[in-house]
């Protein structure tokens, strides 16, 4: 829902519903394949 959200507010409407849909499961892909926890962070840099 949160990413469905989001690109409510950010994506012209002119995205069709096909597309919209695509954007939000690469979207939803992404973040499920680089989350691995909450002690993980894969966009952390440790320094």
């Amino acid at each position: 829902m949160a990413i469905e959200k989001v690109l409510d507010e950010y994506l012209p409407h002119s995205y069709e519903t096909k597309v919209y849909k695509k954007k939000g499961n690469a979207i939803y892909e992404h973040v499920y394949d680089k989350y691995y926890g909450p002690d993980d962070n894969f966009y952390e840099t440790t320094a």
